[in-house]
């Protein structure tokens, strides 16, 4: 069976700090994605519009296709693993295009990812490579499940609709603002 968990992260903190810690990055997480709709949807650095009256209209028809995708799936998740003293955060959706402060936040933290298709990383020596591969393959025996969420705590940032819910009152927020009719 071939193993690929990536954006994986070691927590070294306690279980409180670990919480605060979640709960922040939902803060930078809204950011990203608002900012992300915004940019989308052509504002410019002085935050004006070129179709102001529009905006509306197109996220709702945009986010309420079917198959959206990538440019609008702003999904994110986290399933955090406690096993044999270790806390694992997983990661799910975050890349550094739709979510970058989040991923530059996440890229402070000890990378914990593994695969088993190919070596692993330059800067990670082998044995301790393997020796994450391992903490995995118990954690799955464990649980009996390979699927993360069997596995471990999930926190859900907030899903795709919240995401365009949120960008649209901070359009509205500015409409107001500026007195766009």
């Amino acid at each position: 069976m071939s193993t690929k968990i990536y954006n994986a992260y070691e927590w070294t903190g306690d279980y409180t700090s670990l919480i605060k810690y979640l709960n922040e990055l939902n803060t930078k997480y809204m950011s990203d994605s608002v900012n992300r709709v915004l940019k989308l949807y052509q504002f410019d650095s002085a935050g004006k519009y070129e179709n102001a009256n529009r905006l509306y209209d197109l996220i709702t028809k945009d986010s309420s296709q079917d198959e959206k995708g990538h440019p609008y799936d702003m999904s994110l998740s986290c399933v955090v693993y406690m096993h044999k003293g270790k806390i694992i955060l997983h990661f799910f959706g975050v890349n550094s295009y739709t979510h970058p402060i989040v991923y530059e936040t996440l890229n402070q933290l000890p990378d914990y990812s593994y695969w088993n298709n190919t070596d692993g990383p330059d800067d990670v020596a082998e044995e301790a490579f393997e020796s994450r591969g391992k903490w995995y393959d118990d954690l799955f025996d464990t649980y009996g499940s390979t699927i993360p969420s069997k596995c471990g705590l999930v926190y859900n940032y907030a899903s795709d609709t919240n995401m365009w819910n949120i960008a649209t009152c901070s359009y509205e927020q500015w409409k107001v603002k500026n007195e766009v009719r």
